[in-house]
């Protein structure tokens, strides 16, 4: 059988995976819920209490956590994003707010001693 990219269909979800500063972490798939491509939810395995949403991952106790704003992702050789770095933590009543940033240091080369 020959590949042909003009008629490949990816089938399979990708799985994504969190950790939360609390110490959970976990897995999740997204998947479509209608008819279209813009209604989508997060399955989770095994199955935690958690919701997994574009705006981020909230807890069992309301917490939300948001990842990737702007900047803070990092991508493969090929652009396609890898990581999501968390980017703030606001609390379950949504007075307090967390924001984190990051500073880059430029590109890691590895040296070999001789």
């Amino acid at each position: 059988m020959r590949f042909h990219p003009a008629t490949y269909q990816d089938t399979e979800h990708d799985i994504y995976s969190y950790n939360l500063p609390s110490g959970k972490s976990g897995k999740f798939i997204w998947k479509a819920t209608g008819n279209n491509d813009n209604e989508w939810k997060a399955y989770t395995m095994p199955y935690e209490p958690i919701i997994a949403a574009p705006a981020g991952i909230t807890d069992e106790n309301g917490v939300l956590y948001r990842f990737g704003e702007q900047q803070f992702v990092d991508h493969d050789k090929n652009g396609n994003i890898t990581t999501w770095h968390l980017t703030s933590i606001i609390s379950q009543n949504r007075q307090d707010v967390i924001l984190i940033d990051y500073v880059r240091c430029g590109k890691i080369t590895n040296v070999r001693e001789n």
